[in-house]
């Protein structure tokens, strides 16, 4: 079981490196921010905060649409010892609004991949992500972007989460026309 992961695994790494290196020239004129953020699940009382990082890359450049990809890491710890570890791959929609203003809101889906550990077992689930949230567009050439994010992770036989979360991120590479 466990050389049939490591198998599917380095397929998908293979696979992920070969796009990355024919996407490479169209990625480059496209934004990249990266950022932190805290926040809470809902769903449960005890132990709900929770922490992580997440990368966005700007695709309409690429595909004349307001769409990112969102890659996400969201650690959430339950204490003694359990602990889960999701990682996320989202489509996002930036919406377009008549008058732009301070907010800058986002719809989105993706794929959810969970690790849960904890009472000596460990166990992997994959899900989808529903999202919701807006950057707040405090200065208009500024690098740095305030946003909250809401998202909701459904997981067959497996407890669904819904998380609150608000960060900062950073734009990496010029900034006109960011918004």
């Amino acid at each position: 079981m466990r050389t049939t992961r490591y198998a599917v695994a380095s397929v998908c790494t293979r696979i992920i490196s070969i796009a990355l290196i024919l996407a490479a020239p169209a990625v480059a004129r496209a934004q990249l921010s990266v950022g932190g953020y805290v926040g809470a699940e809902f769903d449960n009382q005890n132990n709900w905060i929770l922490y992580g990082a997440e990368a966005r890359l700007g695709l309409e450049s690429m595909t004349g649409q307001p769409y990112d990809a969102n890659l996400r890491y969201t650690y959430h710890s339950y204490g003694s010892g359990a602990s889960v570890s999701q990682l996320d791959l989202n489509a996002l929609y930036n919406w377009k609004l008549a008058s732009p203003g301070l907010l800058a809101p986002y719809v989105g889906l993706g794929a959810a991949y969970v690790r849960f550990s904890g009472g000596g077992m460990t166990e992997n689930k994959v899900g989808l992500n529903i999202i919701s949230g807006t950057k707040v567009i405090l200065d208009p050439t500024s690098r740095i972007d305030p946003f909250l994010n809401m998202q909701y992770t459904i997981i067959r036989d497996f407890p669904n989460s819904y998380t609150l979360t608000v960060g900062l991120s950073v734009l990496l590479g010029d900034t006109p026309g960011k918004h």
